[in-house]
C-alpha cells in the first residue's frame, strides 16, 4: 500500500470522529512552538518516523497526537486528556477492528501501541496524548519498470 493511500485512510478514520475539527499530516516540529492562528482543536497531528521494507511488506511507523488548547487557569485539563485519549484509542480500536464499510485492504496494526499524555506543550497552550503506532501492509517487490522500458 502506498503511503499517500494509507495516510488518507487515518484522515478518513479521524474525519469521521465527531469531536475531531483537524487533521494535521507533519513532522512534528513544524507544531512545536509553531501552532498556527485558525487552528481548529481538538486537533491531530501525524508523523510519519520511520518505514521498513521487508521482503513482501511495509512497516511504517508513525506518531500520532491528539491535542487541545488549555484554558489559562487550565481548569480544563482533564476534559482535555480525557478526550483525547477517548480520541486515540477509538483510533487504535478502529485499526483493530476495522467499523462496518471502512476498508483498511490489507493495512494491519502490528505492535501494542502505548499511549503517553503530555502536559503544557507546544507554546504551554495544549495537551494531550500520543501514541506510536506500526502498521504493516503489502509490497509488491517487482522491479520498477525503467523509463526505457516504458517508452518501448
Amino acid at each position: 500500500m502506498i503511503l499517500k493511500k494509507q495516510l488518507d485512510i487515518f484522515r478518513n478514520i479521524f474525519n469521521n470522529h465527531l469531536v475531531v475539527n483537524e487533521v494535521m499530516v507533519c513532522e512534528l516540529w513544524e507544531v512545536e512552538g509553531n501552532l498556527k492562528p485558525g487552528t481548529l482543536y481538538p486537533l491531530i497531528v501525524i508523523d510519519l518516523v520511520s518505514t521498513l521494507q521487508t521482503a513482501n511488506s511495509l512497516q511504517r511507523t508513525y506518531r500520532v497526537l491528539c491535542m487541545d488548547i488549555l484554558l489559562k487557569d487550565k481548569s480544563n485539563s482533564e476534559d482535555v486528556l480525557s478526550d483525547s485519549e477517548y480520541i486515540l484509542t477509538n483510533f487504535i480500536k478502529t485499526l483493530i477492528d476495522p467499523e462496518d464499510g471502512l476498508e483498511l485492504d490489507d493495512m494491519e496494526l502490528i505492535n501494542e501501541p502505548l499511549l503517553e499524555p503530555f502536559k503544557e506543550e507546544f507554546g504551554d497552550w495544549c495537551s494531550g496524548y500520543s501514541v506510536e503506532i506500526t502498521v504493516e501492509s503489502g509490497f509488491d517487490n517487482n522491479p520498477c519498470i525503467t523509463l526505457q522500458e516504458w517508452s518501448q
